[in-house]
């Protein structure tokens, strides 16, 4: 559990600093400037906003992740993290872009909120690129253990029918006349 909590705040970090560099990087433009200015939002607590948002998205996403792996479809790992990153994306514009530009009395607030939806994309995108290219090494070394019920053991592991070792000893075990052989293969012959 304490290795589960530890990756989870690691891919979290991960995931929220790469949510708060993409605000700055988009922060930086005319487009942002004029978004800003016309709902009124000041620069600097709208970066600290943007690291709590991040963090938290992050955090849901990583949490999923790791704890639910069994609720996500049998993809990649960099699947997953983009395919929950999508969902935190809905439920961001569905649940807090939407209400925010229609309660606030702007000039053109569909403009106003096409152009948050964009920035929102890409923040989120790049988060849950962050969290996958982290993720994927991890999912690399930490192999998922063969399917319940199944006699294989784990990939990688002694005794999968993949693993060199296993094919070695196989091999030695048919030239020694005592293991399964191939139609036709004979004891000492190559």
């Amino acid at each position: 559990m304490t290795g589960d909590w530890g990756h989870i705040v690691r891919l979290t970090a991960i995931g929220g600093l790469a949510f708060w560099v993409a605000n700055l990087a988009i922060s930086l433009t005319p487009i942002a400037a004029e978004y800003r200015a016309a709902l009124s939002i000041p620069y600097l607590p709208m970066l600290v906003e943007a690291l709590v948002g991040g963090l938290l998205i992050a955090l849901g996403v990583s949490w999923a992740l790791v704890r639910q792996p069994a609720a996500l479809p049998k993809t990649s790992p960099v699947g997953q993290a983009l395919l929950l990153s999508l969902i935190a994306l809905v439920l961001v514009t569905v649940g807090i872009e939407l209400p925010s530009k229609v309660l606030v009395a702007s000039a053109n607030p569909v403009r106003y909120f096409l152009i948050g939806a964009a920035f929102n994309t890409v923040r989120i995108v790049a988060l849950g690129v962050a969290i996958a290219a982290r993720r994927a090494p991890a999912a690399i070394r930490d192999p998922q253990p063969s399917a319940p019920g199944s006699r294989l053991p784990a990939p990688g592991s002694r005794g999968h029918p993949d693993s060199t070792a296993e094919r070695r000893r196989l091999h030695l075990r048919v030239r020694a006349g005592v293991g399964p052989r191939r139609q036709g293969q004979h004891v000492g012959t190559r």
